[in-house]
């Protein structure tokens, strides 16, 4: 497969913008060179798919935005300069996506602010801490857009809503003392658990499918007066696509709806990233790229409307 180009917009109907490059699927050769392969290939291999998606079905409303790489000065706003250089030496093979998937959701802050609502194809940005990699998270793009949107834009109140099927300890080490940062996490697996007294955060552990979407409601409903929200729009709760959660594709779309609906309703700007969705023997990756597909076509919707 060849990787989609970012595509320039053609037309005067609005359109949504999304940070794509190549280079953050890490391309076939370069991954049988990889001596130490910590991240799982879906991570890092599935937002071509993703693109090449866009480029079919929603060429239209949706153009792919190539973003500024990321550079080690902004990366430790929250990492350490001494973990940066150790990664940045020790993997070069993944070194050009990670940099660019991390510096696409910075641009997607930036575009969001400047349109109301953008994206990114990345994945693997919620589990990292300041000094060390988790769960094939290396560097945090979740917790450095906050500091983006706040210091940068200068915005009051920023929400994070993670409905990764695992939680998003590494965002909340991060920035999750920030007075002006509000988290939602719902979860459906323990990994990287984490807890807080302020009513600041919102967090749960999903146990029961039926309760899931209640529970996603919850989450917004928490957010609500917040400036602009970063959407980690993991699809590994679904049953195929990582979790064995109960939770099944219709209950996906209609999360993503209800993601979209709230941010029209509130009238909240809003940025997503892809996070967890991985493929196994009967679910393809083209199988996971579909279900990603609907967040990328939930957030068309607002632009277009």
């Amino acid at each position: 497969m060849t990787n989609p180009a970012p595509s320039e917009s053609t037309g005067t109907t609005p359109t949504l913008p999304v940070s794509f490059d190549p280079s953050y699927a890490v391309p076939d050769a370069t991954r049988e060179r990889a001596s130490d392969w910590s991240v799982t290939l879906d991570t890092i291999t599935k937002s071509a798919e993703v693109a090449q998606l866009i480029g079919a079905h929603l060429s239209e409303r949706v153009r792919l935005v190539s973003p500024r790489p990321v550079t080690p000065e902004t990366l430790a706003l929250v990492h350490d300069p001494t973990y940066i250089a150790r990664i940045l030496t020790e993997k070069p093979e993944i070194v050009p996506s990670l940099l660019a998937s991390t510096g696409g959701v910075l641009d997607a802050v930036d575009a969001a602010l400047g349109n109301g609502y953008s994206g990114s194809l990345s994945s693997g940005i919620h589990h990292a801490r300041r000094d060390s990699e988790a769960g094939f998270c290396h560097f945090n793009a979740l917790a450095l857009a906050c500091h983006h949107a706040i210091d940068h834009h200068g915005l009051r109140r920023v929400g994070v809503l993670d409905v990764d099927a695992h939680c998003g300890g590494g965002t909340f080490s991060l920035v999750g003392k920030r007075p002006d940062v509000w988290i939602a996490d719902v979860s459906m697996h323990s990994f990287d658990s984490w807890s807080s007294d302020s009513d600041r955060h919102h967090f749960v552990v999903v146990r029961e499918p039926d309760q899931y979407l209640k529970e996603v409601e919850r989450a917004l409903d928490h957010l609500t007066g917040v400036n602009f929200v970063l959407v980690n729009a993991g699809v590994d709760v679904h049953e195929k696509a990582g979790t064995p959660s109960g939770i099944d594709t219709e209950t996906l779309v209609r999360r993503e709806e209800l993601i979209g609906e709230w941010l029209r309703s509130t009238d909240t700007l809003a940025a997503f990233v892809l996070a967890g969705g991985y493929s196994g023997p009967h679910f393809t990756i083209t199988d996971v790229a579909q279900l990603h597909l609907g967040i990328v076509r939930a957030f068309a919707d607002l632009v277009s409307r």
